[in-house]
């Protein structure tokens, strides 16, 4: 038996396959539950939403070393996420609304709180380097600075990138999407050399400089 299914959003669709009704009813219960599972932002209602898969590595303990995939939505107009939870043998997913039992605020959507326990974590898990001051506007010192540290650690291109991100989100839209356009195309290359990196730091601030004016 075969089917084919437009998301409610219709902006995807899927063709599915089961040997009986039950088969396919499975599959299309799988494919609704997490592509129909938000259509818009908790937080501030926006339709652009987009999927984000990032990955985190463990520092510590048993598991140190060891990494793991976080599947997110993101909105695009306040960069607002939701994450999706995975079953127990990592093969499926599901949309996380609860935790420890009681609902979570908006539906499951959060934006990045440095200062709460949730976002130090996420800070950790992405190495963010703590500024002792408030950023200025994109500037050559500024630059310098970044490409110093790529210098001395290529593991900081994951943080200086995230600053970058949240930078880019101040400005917009628009903006964002330049940001993942210069990071896919980062991302496409081979063979990542500390010139790549460098290289892929230098357009995205040079993106920031054009949307902070």
């Amino acid at each position: 038996m075969k089917a084919e299914y437009t998301s409610s959003n219709g902006r995807l669709k899927f063709a599915v396959e089961g040997a009986t009704p039950k088969d396919l009813f499975s599959e299309l219960a799988g494919i609704q539950e997490v592509f129909d599972a938000e259509n818009r932002c908790g937080c501030c209602q926006a339709d652009d939403l987009h999927y984000r898969v990032r990955t985190s590595v463990a520092k510590a303990g048993k598991n140190a070393g060891k990494s793991y995939d976080y599947y997110e939505l993101v909105c695009m107009a306040c960069n607002a996420r939701f994450s999706f939870g995975q079953s127990m043998d990592l093969k499926n997913l599901f949309p996380k609304r609860r935790e420890d039992g009681k609902n979570l605020p908006n539906g499951g959507w959060s934006k990045y709180d440095a200062n709460s326990a949730a976002g130090q974590e996420y800070a950790d898990e992405h190495q963010r380097p703590q500024p002792a001051a408030a950023m200025p506007q994109a500037g050559g010192n500024e630059l310098a600075g970044w490409l110093d540290r790529l210098d001395r650690d290529t593991n900081k291109f994951p943080a200086i990138c995230e600053i970058l991100l949240e930078r880019l989100t101040e400005c917009g839209s628009t903006a964002v999407r330049e940001y993942d356009r210069i990071a896919e195309a980062f991302g496409a290359k081979k063979r990542v050399e500390l010139n790549d990196y460098k290289a892929c730091v230098c357009d995205l601030h040079a993106a920031l400089k054009r949307f902070e004016k």
